[in-house]
């Protein structure tokens, strides 16, 4: 009996799984069709024309450069050729023979040159945002600073607020409010251990309205809260307390414009917002990035990102009709940097033409551009060049899916 009893746990563990299986397989066919059918992927492709994946494989391949190294991506890729987008350190392998950027990026739409990739490493978001930097997260593995006020000044800037006020844990530090990451703030900075939760992480933010506004917003998260937050007294400064069980505090300094929201565990920091300094000016930068220890954001993902990486940092920057994504990533010597460029290279590529299971056989541009790669003596480096068209199929897609997985939040205010 005891044996008949353990088959019918295990017979209805399997069940579970099973069905956990289909309800995984749907939801994925689901976000599949969705996106297909989405005016989105469909104008993005005629806008585009050919695929640029066969356009650079008919393409003619440079020879590598003298000093490059002589290992390829693995095949299956056009012709490689060396690309260096930075100046290459004493000793180091110098360019590195990794796939040819397609024909696209190498020109704007309008026919003007792509910008070229900017020399010299990679600003961490601390140094842009300046001294507002000084209040953060007691654990920053991850910093990202947003430029809204740079965001203001693209066609796209709607798009990247509404994708913003999409995320959960944004929704958790200021969705109550109302407020519009692009409209109504001029510079964000938020850190925390990781991202996961907004429980641990902490938000600098310049704001552009009236004072009273950036009050009302925070009446109007006070009053959604359970148990209903309240205004915090003994304080110089205004302070809010709001969230579930209390779990967040918003205190403003009012001469600097600035909004910080923080966990109540880092109740303590309060006392330094009314002596903070404001955000230094914005750069042509919208986003810059650093994350600590990568390879832990990515452990679920198709990604095999080494973890020898001991950061990564990354850095977008819009123009008239284009998108510059830079990216740096430290490793732990100049061998084991050679040898995970190409790894990361080659499993890119393989996600790179769309992560959407017979996206190429239905005839969809790839997401982006082939990336060009080098090295600095340990640091890895990659460069991309994207389109705005290429940018609105990217940010619809990441859209569609938090929508079609659950992980959004619903649409913005």
């Amino acid at each position: 009996d005891d044996d008949d009893d353990e088959d019918e746990d295990e017979s209805e563990d399997e069940a579970r799984k099973r069905r956990r299986r289909v309800r995984e397989a749907e939801r994925a066919r689901q976000a599949k069709e969705a996106l297909l059918a989405t005016p989105l992927a469909s104008a993005s492709a005629a806008a585009t024309g050919p695929s640029p994946t066969a356009s650079a494989s008919a393409a003619p391949s440079a020879a590598p450069s003298a000093g490059s190294s002589a290992s390829a991506v693995p095949s299956g890729n056009p012709p490689p050729v060396v690309a260096s987008a930075s100046p290459v350190a004493s000793g180091s392998a110098g360019g590195v023979p990794l796939p040819a950027p397609s024909a696209g990026p190498s020109a704007s739409p309008s026919g003007e040159p792509a910008a070229p990739p900017r020399a010299g490493p990679l600003d961490d978001p601390r140094r842009v945002a300046g001294a507002a930097a000084a209040l953060e997260a007691k654990h920053p593995n991850v910093r990202v600073y947003i430029a809204s006020d740079v965001a203001r000044r693209h066609p796209l800037g709607r798009s990247f607020a509404e994708l913003l006020m999409m995320l959960p844990q944004w929704n958790s530090l200021i969705g109550g409010t109302n407020l519009d990451p692009v409209r109504d703030f001029d510079h964000v900075l938020i850190s925390g251990p990781h991202m996961k939760s907004a429980s641990v992480v902490v938000a600098v933010v310049e704001y552009n309205v009236s004072t009273f506004k950036i009050r009302a917003a925070l009446e109007r998260a006070m009053r959604a809260s359970r148990p209903r937050g309240s205004w915090q007294s003994g304080y110089p400064h205004p302070v809010a307390r709001f969230g579930p069980d209390g779990s967040h505090y918003a205190a403003l300094n009012e001469e600097k414009r600035l909004l910080v929201v923080l966990p109540a565990a880092a109740k303590g920091e309060l006392a330094r917002v009314r002596e903070m300094k404001g955000f230094q000016k914005s750069s042509d930068d919208l986003i810059v990035m650093h994350i600590a220890t990568p390879w832990r954001g990515v452990m679920k993902t198709a990604v095999p990102f080494p973890k020898t990486i001991a950061w990564l940092r990354l850095r977008l920057t819009p123009h008239r009709d284009s998108f510059s994504l830079d990216i740096e990533a430290e490793d732990r010597d100049a061998e084991t940097a050679e040898r995970d460029m190409h790894e990361l290279a080659a499993a890119i590529e393989e996600l790179r033409p769309n992560p959407i299971p017979g996206a190429t056989l239905l005839g969809l541009p790839p997401l982006f551009q082939r990336p060009t790669y080098s090295r600095r003596d340990r640091t890895i480096t990659a460069h991309v060049e994207a389109s705005e068209v290429e940018m609105r199929r990217i940010i619809g897609f990441i859209a569609k899916w938090q929508e079609l997985t659950g992980k959004g939040a619903g649409k913005a205010p």
